[in-house]
């Protein structure tokens, strides 16, 4: 199948690429990811998402956690296949469950959480970070499997993203959408 890459789409197109790329839509544009994460990359997502769940079933029952779904950044009055940009977070939590359907998620999830990699690094750091601010993700980590590091944003009153937080291996990190408990970074990255 040939993308040309200065045409726009919506998510009514992506549906209709059957091949082993991935991709995710901003504005329209198509952005080729890495064919699969690495390993250290899926011990990441994996030990968050179960750090996550611990958590939720803890604290927040009504929350789950998702791994690699699409999720529709649309105005919620369009219809889904009109949506012209498509995410897929490394994880993502959602605490209404209604915003997840069958196929994908409608924006914003409460918690979003991208890994760093050298293909996805600049669009993580920039396009998605505003998309996700623009949308009302309340949390944002950015995970950096290189430093063994997790940057926290945390969505203000005026719609804008704090200055974010870093946290190392030794730190604890807090949890905003779940009050403030703390998950301890060493977890994550204990592979």
């Amino acid at each position: 199948m040939q993308i040309d890459l200065s045409k726009r789409y919506t998510y009514a197109d992506y549906l209709t690429w059957f091949d082993d790329v991935c991709r995710e839509l901003i504005d329209g544009l198509v952005y080729a990811m890495s064919p699969r994460p690495i390993p250290v990359h899926q011990d990441i997502s994996y030990n968050l998402c179960f750090e996550l769940k611990k958590l939720i079933r803890q604290y927040r029952g009504e929350c789950k956690v998702y791994q690699d779904i699409d999720v529709l950044f649309a105005d919620p009055h369009i219809d889904a296949s009109d949506a012209r940009t498509v995410l897929s977070p490394d994880v993502s939590v959602f605490c209404d469950r209604e915003k997840v359907k069958e196929a994908y998620a409608i924006a914003p999830p409460d918690l979003v959480v991208e890994i760093l990699s050298k293909s996805t690094r600049k669009l993580d750091l920039t396009h998605k970070f505003n998309i996700y601010e623009k949308y009302g993700v309340r949390e944002y980590w950015i995970v950096s499997p290189k430093l063994k590091s997790v940057t926290v944003y945390v969505l203000q009153n005026d719609g804008v993203y704090d200055d974010g937080e870093e946290y190392s291996i030794e730190d604890e990190i807090p949890v905003t959408i779940f009050g403030g408990v703390k998950i301890k970074s060493a977890d994550i990255f204990d592979m």
